[in-house]
């Protein structure tokens, strides 16, 4: 970065409103907002949360009811609120650098909030249903007709909605956070607008009836249609630009890199991925030759499979490896040196460890080359990442989910969990499925049923599925579905 004049402040007053105010001045501590500010509240307020808990009981890529070493949900977005973290900071190193005069030092706006960005981190998966992604798909198929459903889309309903934080818009006796007409008026954790912000990676509403349910589309649901165009006039968003704040850039390139390099970390412990077998197999060529193909429905320039070969060699070896091996006829031949390499990557944990660390250290340091400062609306300034870099990140994470989704062992898993939350929406939406709800939900329902607003019924059945863990969701589905699983007596919420 150049030598220039300061850059436009990164926050101003709009950032921190809220749909409903809160009190600052706690326990007779006029100047609390003084040492707690409102990026820390909400964060404070994301780890308090038990939607947030629940996240331990959710897969991240393997079930790990087996093995402790695979990671969950929860332990996945710890790790991408270290890396959010670990690149702010080198940003904001970039910024205090490069930007010296010592007014703008001394000014905390000056600099990206790094409690904003932990927060964000920790937070952007806490709408994923159990059972990972076929969970997803599962319920998406499930609310084809009634608004889909998205992970992302859903993380964004549990803090400004689902959440029971804050006190309720009005009066409500019955506490289900609806009025007499079936208005929804809950909040949700009542974060400020940019903090929710920082999750919103999609700028699209998605269509309340899809023709292929099959596909996943990425966005928010028509039932924060409203929330979303408060949250885009208190950030001053005029559609210049992309929707994206540089807390979700982070967040987001955070996220990509966890997902490919401990995605890949789990695959080779579990050995679903091994390397020896992904260079030397007479498929290997074919294999990369699929990855490119799905690379390219996203890239105007297009990859083939070697070049994605090459990528994938330069992640595993040093430039140094390249004399140890051969392409003839359409086969790789490798040395018994590399193979050997290769081979430790799934029975030694150290050098596993010491790979995957080395991976994600050269991705913090490497993926952002500047930042193209926004001098009109700060709060949307554009970071510049290295292409080479990102490249690397993509062809690995289509290198774990291509073996992911060709294993025997992981397609019965996924087919059971995508089977149980199918069958457990289609009870809990029958006609009497609201007698199986626990009393909180069931309150909702009723009300909805006295507005005659039974088109929401299933948005409500969903969002309760969608809050399962996987152990919970095997548990319900028995005592519905299993004489194994009746009991009277522990309770269902």
């Amino acid at each position: 970065m150049a030598k220039r004049k300061p850059a436009p402040q990164f926050y101003a007053d709009s950032d921190f409103q809220r749909e409903l105010p809160i009190s600052w001045n706690n326990h007779d501590l006029e100047d609390s907002k003084e040492f707690r500010t409102d990026f820390w509240r909400d964060y404070a307020r994301l780890i308090h949360s038990p939607a947030f808990r629940r996240l331990k009981g959710k897969t991240q890529l393997f079930p790990s009811v087996e093995s402790d070493f695979f990671r969950c949900r929860l332990t996945h977005s710890l790790e991408v609120a270290e890396i959010g973290k670990s690149i702010t900071n080198l940003l904001n190193y970039y910024i205090k650098k490069n930007y010296a005069e010592k007014n703008y030092l001394l000014n905390s706006n000056n600099f990206i909030d790094t409690d904003l960005i932990e927060m964000a981190c920790l937070a952007h998966d806490i709408g994923h249903p159990p059972f990972g992604h076929q969970g997803e798909e599962a319920l998406n198929e499930c609310m084809a007709k009634n608004g889909g459903f998205e992970g992302n889309a859903q993380t964004l309903r549990i803090l400004s909605k689902l959440e029971k934080k804050q006190n309720l818009g009005v009066a409500d006796e019955d506490y289900t956070g609806f009025d007499t007409n079936g208005i929804d008026l809950r909040k949700g954790l009542n974060l400020t607008y940019r903090s929710l912000a920082s999750i919103l990676k999609y700028d699209s509403e998605i269509p309340y009836s899809n023709e292929n349910p099959k596909i996943v589309i990425k966005g928010y649901y028509s039932e924060e249609r409203e929330l979303v165009e408060k949250i885009k006039i208190a950030l001053n968003f005029d559609g210049n630009v992309e929707m994206k704040t540089i807390e979700c850039q982070i967040m987001d390139i955070a996220d990509d890199i966890a997902y490919s390099v401990y995605d890949l970390e789990d695959s080779l412990k579990g050995s679903f991925i091994r390397p020896i077998d992904l260079f030397t197999n007479q498929n290997s060529l074919r294999v990369f030759e699929n990855i490119a193909e799905k690379l390219n429905s996203r890239r105007e320039n297009k990859f083939n499979g070697l070049q994605v070969y090459d990528i994938v060699f330069s992640i595993f070896f040093s430039e140094e490896d390249r004399d140890q091996y051969i392409i003839k006829d359409n086969k790789i031949y490798f040395s018994t040196v590399l193979c050997g390499q290769l081979n430790d990557l799934n029975t030694q944990s150290y050098i596993r460890s010491k790979f995957c660390s080395n991976l994600v250290t050269k991705y913090i340091y490497k993926c952002i080359t500047s930042i193209k400062f926004d001098e009109i609306n700060p709060r949307f300034s554009k970071i510049i990442f290295d292409q080479k870099i990102i490249d690397e990140i993509e062809v690995l994470k289509k290198l774990t989910y291509t073996y992911q989704i060709d294993s025997p062992k992981l397609k019965i898993v996924e087919s059971n969990g995508k089977n149980i939350i199918i069958q457990l929406f289609k009870k809990l939406n029958s006609t009497d499925g609201y007698k199986f709800l626990p009393e909180d939900i069931y309150r909702i329902i009723k009300k909805l049923k006295a507005s005659n607003k039974d088109n929401l019924i299933p948005r409500v059945i969903c969002d309760f599925i969608a809050g399962m863990t996987n152990s919970f969701a095997i548990e319900y589905y028995n005592r519905l579905f299993s004489a194994d699983g009746i009991t009277i007596h522990k309770p269902i919420s």
